[in-house]
């Protein structure tokens, strides 16, 4: 048998929404910057306050953020956006808390 040979069946790739493509957009823009070791702290706060708006239930993000961000500020407001996810979805409890035991 050819191990190498190339199935004639395509993967079945599911459609994105666009919100999930805007979500992703985020991730790559943070991944920038964190592979780019740029500071931008500006570019940071935007992309948090997107992600407040338009994906209120995504936790990692706002998670890589305050890994990278240098501002009080805005590590308190990912700090309080990220406690109150746990209220409202406390399946995310150990994830969160281990997030900000981190931050410490």
């Amino acid at each position: 048998p050819n191990l190498y040979h190339v199935s004639p069946t395509l993967t079945i790739k599911p459609k994105k929404s666009s919100t999930r493509l805007a979500l992703e957009s985020l991730y790559q823009q943070v991944r920038t910057i964190r592979n780019d070791r740029t500071e931008n702290e500006k570019k940071l706060k935007e992309i948090f306050e997107d992600i407040t708006s338009n994906h209120p239930a995504d936790w990692l993000l706002p998670s890589e953020i305050l890994e990278l961000t240098k501002s009080e500020v805005l590590k308190t407001k990912i700090e309080q956006h990220l406690v109150d996810l746990v209220k409202v979805n406390p399946k995310i409890e150990n994830l969160v808390m281990d997030v900000l035991e981190i931050q410490v």
